[in-house]
């Protein structure tokens, strides 16, 4: 599969977000765009030909979504990220291209009238994540299409009410064909709208 038809599967499920927002009885309690940007890790991994060291990589992605606010103090969300990052392989490189969909729980800390969603909002994250890898120079080229697990734990701090920094880790596993599995090791920053 593409990245093309990764994209589109993702702004599908944003569409669906942003209809279930308006589902009566529900009210939308806050959308929010993020970029961010940070290192990858990958974890090295014991193939067929023997253990395979891997690199690490800047990654940086975006992510789009929404917070409910079922209860005091606590929101629910579901978000749609797309990312980039580079496996780095010895000999090689897997150009990874990861569109995560993302169940997340936040708290919301430190309200008031300026911060009605809270100032600091530390959150989790899991999902599944749909990834196209591009491998290049491990004996050609190949592309592979396989679905994953993405998890973030993290936090934000709202600098102003619509406006605010946070810093996540993200673990990102999926196995390839021929029992390679390649997990991922993120420490990103970025900001959020």
């Amino acid at each position: 599969m593409t990245a093309y038809r990764c994209a589109s599967r993702l702004l599908l499920v944003l569409a669906a977000v942003s209809v279930l927002s308006g589902a009566p009885g529900q009210a939308l309690a806050e959308g929010f765009f993020d970029l961010y940007g940070g290192v990858a890790v990958t974890s090295d991994d014991t193939y067929a030909l023997g253990k395979i060291p891997f690199g690490s990589s800047f990654t940086a992605g975006l992510r789009v979504g929404g917070w409910f606010d079922p209860i005091d103090y606590v929101s629910i969300g579901l978000s749609g990220d797309v990312s980039y990052f580079n496996a780095k392989p010895t000999g090689g490189d897997i150009h990874m291209l990861p569109a995560s969909v993302l169940g997340m729980v936040r708290a919301r800390l430190l309200g008031g009238d300026s911060y009605d969603h809270g100032r600091i909002q530390p959150y989790v994250g899991v999902g599944p994540a749909f990834v196209t890898a591009v491998a290049k120079g491990l004996g050609g080229v190949a592309t592979e299409f396989k679905v994953g697990v993405d998890v973030r734990v993290g936090s934000k701090f709202m600098l102003t009410k619509g406006f605010g920094i946070f810093g996540e880790y993200r673990h990102l596993a999926v196995g390839f064909d021929g029992g390679l599995d390649v997990k991922t090791h993120a420490f990103q920053a970025g900001i959020s709208f």
